[in-house]
């Protein structure tokens, strides 16, 4: 797989993110399936970026990659203390800024 598939991929579960998240708090919070699509896209940024190179990873130090790649593998290891408001707060607060940081990382490959 491509360095630019692997970004498209992160774009992608970006944009679904921010897709559930603008139906509301609430359906977050009540709606188990909309909180663990969020979850588990957020496990598929963090997957695509632990799979870029190191290269690409030290040529834009300006992206979170630790912080990323360390939020899934709580998800994935720790899920049992997942704090909803940590998630929420990622998707709603974070997503976006990640967004144009990957998307300009894309144009630029």
């Amino acid at each position: 797989m491509t360095d630019l598939a692997r970004l498209q991929h992160i774009l992608d579960a970006i944009d679904e993110v921010a897709e559930q998240v603008a139906k509301g708090r609430a359906v977050f919070d009540a709606d188990k399936l909309v909180s663990v699509f969020v979850r588990y896209q957020l496990q598929v940024i963090g997957e695509a970026c632990s799979r870029l190179p190191k290269e690409l990873l030290a040529d834009h130090r300006d992206v979170p990659w630790r912080q990323i790649i360390g939020m899934r593998h709580i998800l994935v290891h720790g899920y049992d203390q997942i704090d909803p408001a940590i998630i929420w707060n990622v998707a709603v607060n974070e997503l976006p800024g990640l967004r144009s940081q990957m998307a300009a990382i894309a144009d630029a490959g």
